[in-house]
């Protein structure tokens, strides 16, 4: 039986997260698997009959260049193509020309001053970048960043970055094109602030993402003059020091501005500065909300009176027991989240009032117990919730076999058992249980942390109780990151073998051992040229 026989539409190893804080989405970590047994999985993917975005929409290759074979290997000539392929500069500048050519790529530079020093190395691989994260610029004061205006970006991420390298990039950003700005740098002068801004009004950026510590009061008029004018519809503001007036000044505008999307993160839990922003969301075209932290009672009273007359389908917010009923009485939303421990407590409100619950509902981290996963579940007979998040609850064994016993008279679609107190003690006895015999609706469903039992279930106990593809479409099991080393994929992928070596081995795989220890010294000699390089660089400006 091989992997690609089980009667899923999706298998793969899978870590859910937040992207920007709104949807969630999908990451393959196929990574580790490459560091241990890299040509068993090539074999798996030459097995794989789907298409790889089905299977594995991205391949992380970040930090694997001191893998020797991981260096031997040549894309290009895989059968399967990956759509999207994150790597790091080091392992870019090795691999560059080996990179499969539709690929587009997501490059994270940690030093972007050598990268730029190495462009010769490269070739039209850089083309394919369509995502770039710098993290440090350099301070050189003749540091070209035409280099990007070669690759076709439709995102950029800055991290911390010298002073005098801040004017250049902002300057050439307009050029590029992009669609996602993301920075988390501390802006340290108003001239700075200015000139930000402003060039963001000459961009086609639909998302923004400020997480700048030091973005203060005094900056504000800025941002405040340029939303009205730009094209942003997502804008993320994190670890913000922006008093009253400051929030009062943003909020203001926000009724002129194309905003679909609003996320303050890490605000002050009890401020009560945001109750304007609050106030104005009924005039404004928002319909994606994240405040996740803010507990004080006059600003859950504003959200609760004021959401119901906005936009906001989506929302991210705290919400204590308390307020619960009145707040989901107010609105039904499509997506909701809910950042208030509730306990059982609230999972007794959520159940009386099922009919108004959203589609989509995510309790993780919510200190819910069996009882209250019990009183939840009976809850959902009534109502029309498609996706149920639990992760990170207090439930055990016996809460999984409530969930089983009640699966079938809910609606539910997607289930997501992440990080509860299963934990590392989940088994495949458990699992093997749980599966036996499970009626549902389900079409997906995600199980975490699931260590030694990984390999086994998706060899045995998924093939024997799932045997009906129309069952479950999306199986999902996390790689934890305690004992991984001692999982095996051998057995997994047990009837393999008839597949030729010679069909996935490149000519860079039957190199030998002396062309790498060469590779290494010359990359070695490339690091102390590196002020030579800079050298001519300078005469050459």
């Amino acid at each position: 039986m091989l992997l690609t026989d089980l009667p899923f539409d999706v298998l793969e190893f899978q870590i859910y997260y937040y992207l920007d804080g709104y949807d969630i989405w999908q990451l393959s970590r196929v990574n580790r698997l490459f560091r241990e047994r890299l040509q068993p999985f090539i074999k798996l993917l030459g097995a794989t009959k789907k298409h790889p975005s089905e299977i594995w929409p991205t391949m992380q290759l970040e930090g694997l260049e001191e893998t020797q074979k991981f260096r031997q290997l040549n894309m290009q000539q895989w059968k399967v193509k990956f759509p999207s392929i994150i790597i790091d500069s080091n392992s870019f500048l090795r691999l560059h020309n080996r990179l499969p050519k539709s690929s587009a790529l997501s490059l994270h530079v940690s030093n972007f001053s050598k990268f730029i020093m190495r462009k010769n190395r490269l070739n039209c691989s850089v083309k394919n970048v369509t995502c770039i994260d710098i993290d440090r610029m350099g301070n050189h004061d003749n540091l070209s960043f035409d280099i990007l205006k070669e690759m076709k970006l439709n995102e950029v991420r800055l991290g911390e970055s010298h002073r005098n390298s801040f004017e250049k990039i902002v300057k050439i950003l307009p050029a590029l094109h992009i669609t996602k700005l993301s920075l988390s740098m501390s802006i340290t002068s108003l001239s700075h602030a200015k000139l930000l801004f402003q060039e963001v009004c000459k961009m086609p950026v639909t998302f923004l993402a400020l997480c700048m510590m030091a973005l203060t009061d005094e900056c504000t008029p800025f941002l405040a003059e340029m939303l009205p004018k730009s094209s942003i519809t997502e804008l993320l503001i994190l670890y913000t020091q922006i008093g009253k007036t400051g929030l009062d000044r943003i909020a203001h505008v926000l009724p002129k501005t194309k905003l679909k999307a609003l996320r303050f993160e890490n605000a002050n839990p009890e401020s009560d500065l945001y109750l304007e922003l609050f106030k104005i969301l009924p005039q404004t075209q928002i319909t994606k909300l994240w405040c996740d932290n803010l507990s004080s009672e006059q600003v859950q009273n504003a959200i609760i009176d004021n959401l119901a007359k906005s936009k906001v389908t989506n929302a991210h917010l705290f919400i204590e027991p308390r307020n619960l009923e009145r707040f989901i009485r107010q609105r039904k939303l499509v997506k909701f989240k809910n950042s208030c421990p509730i306990e059982d407590e609230g999972c007794e409100i959520l159940s009386r009032n099922s009919i108004f619950l959203p589609n989509e509902l995510d309790v993780s981290d919510c200190e819910i117990t069996n009882s209250g996963i019990s009183t939840l579940l009976d809850g959902m007979v009534k109502s029309d919730i498609k996706l149920l998040v639990l992760d990170g609850n207090c439930f055990d064994e016996n809460g999984l076999e409530i969930v089983k016993k009640k699966l079938k008279y809910t609606p539910l679609e997607r289930l997501s058992l992440g990080n509860t107190h299963l934990g590392y003690t989940i088994s495949e006895k458990m699992l093997t249980k749980f599966l036996d015999g499970l009626e549902s609706n389900l079409k997906a469903i995600q199980i975490n942390n699931v260590v030694q039992a990984q390999m086994q279930i998706v060899k045995g106990v998924v093939v024997q109780y799932y045997a009906d593809p129309a069952i479950m479409s999306i199986l999902g099991f996390e790689e934890a990151h305690q004992g991984l080393e001692g999982v095996s994929m051998d057995e997994t992928l047990e009837g393999l073998d008839e597949f030729e070596e010679g069909d996935f081995a490149t000519d860079e795989e039957e190199s030998n051992e002396s062309d790498f220890v060469h590779e290494e010294s010359e990359s070695e000699s490339e690091d102390s040229m590196d002020e030579e390089e800079q050298a001519r660089i300078q005469d050459s400006d």
